[in-house]
């Protein structure tokens, strides 16, 4: 899902508004509760605090790229680096260290 459609969708219950440094990051107010929401549900967006995905915006992955994640889980920032890759890498690689 891309970032417009899932603003328009969230607005329709919250408060939201993109994030003025982090690329794609939608900012919700403290105590908005998505956890039963269909888009996070169904998989099309997923959560994630602001110091967390400033790792993949910093590093700016390009599709293609070999991505080394170690201090993956995996979780939420090796998704977020396949996403901002579209989905086009040659290896997404990670360790539980």
């Amino acid at each position: 899902m891309d970032v417009d459609t899932a603003l328009l969708e969230l607005k329709k219950q919250f408060q939201v508004q993109n994030d003025d440094l982090v690329p794609h990051l939608l900012v919700l107010p403290p105590g908005s509760d998505l956890h039963d929401h269909p888009l996070i549900k169904d998989g099309s967006i997923f959560m994630q605090g602001k110091a967390s995905s400033m790792v993949a915006a910093a590093l700016a992955p390009k599709p293609g790229w070999e991505v080394l994640d170690a201090c993956s889980a995996p979780g939420n920032k090796t998704v977020h680096l396949a996403a901002l890759m579209r989905g086009e890498y040659l290896s997404l690689r990670y360790f539980a260290l």
